[in-house]
């Protein structure tokens, strides 16, 4: 056994100590400037879960610092940690065209290993019709399934559908919506709420985005709900109610 799963979503580099067990895990110490590889094959977020512990030498009893970068044509950092004992880490990798990520563990410590690692792991992130990196998730309500179609990603949604916004940081809310045949040759009348407060009303005639800033709103988490004012047809043969629909917005 190791600490990468052996299935390819994780390639160890240069500067990593040889595996050892001790009651019945394995694990790795980390040297600094240590490197893990994530091959990104699709272009999608990727999230790293690193399961780490601290080990004090008699003299140091101060917790260590731990920066995490990505490493190609510059030092970008994605990752930085004060590591306390045995605890997980997650990051991301942003999408973009295919390529194998090099992630580089830099220790805020000379001197021998301080880290030791158990695991390592790459979880490829399934596009979203919602911008999960800046702060959002799917949450209850009207949504139908995810879709693809002609390159396209997107929901149905009946109605009532909420978005929860899950970062104080999150500001500004965008996504790609089209009228559905729910609503006939009508367009789309969309009110945003918030705990019942109108944050906002559209007009969608046709496929656009909408921007909608919600910086300050309230307390997170909390609910944002889509709710279409007209619609509800139902369409023969159609066991849903197909009042609009949500697209991915494919990072640039």
């Amino acid at each position: 056994m190791d600490i990468v799963s052996g299935t390819g979503d994780v390639l160890l580099g240069p500067d990593w100590h040889p595996v050892e067990t001790a009651d019945g895990a394995d694990y790795r110490w980390l040297a600094d400037d240590a490197t893990a590889y994530v091959p990104a094959i699709e272009r999608i977020e990727h999230r790293v879960s690193v399961d780490i512990e601290a080990r004090h030498a008699p003299d140091q009893a101060q917790p260590f610092g731990l920066d995490i970068s990505i490493f190609d044509d510059e030092d970008r950092p994605v990752a930085q940690a004060v590591v306390r004992g045995r605890q997980t880490i997650q990051f991301h990798l942003p999408a973009g065209r295919p390529k194998l990520h090099a992630v580089r563990f830099r220790a805020g410590n000379p001197g021998p290993p301080a880290f030791r690692v158990f695991s390592i792991r790459a979880e490829p992130l399934r596009p979203e019709v919602v911008p999960l990196l800046a702060g959002f998730r799917i949450g209850r309500g009207g949504w139908y399934g995810l879709e693809q179609q002609g390159g396209d990603v997107f929901r149905w949604v009946n109605n009532d559908a909420e978005i929860v916004v899950t970062d104080a940081g999150a500001n500004v809310l965008e996504l790609d919506a089209e009228p559905g045949p729910a609503l006939g040759a009508d367009a789309l009348k969309l009110g945003v709420l918030a705990r019942g407060e109108e944050l906002a009303r559209f007009v969608i005639e046709s496929r656009r985005r909408i921007t909608l800033d919600v910086s300050g709103s309230h307390e997170v988490p909390y609910p944002l709900t889509l709710r279409a004012e007209n619609g509800g047809t139902p369409l023969p043969g159609q066991p849903r109610i197909l009042n609009f629909r949500v697209f991915h917005i494919a990072p640039n």
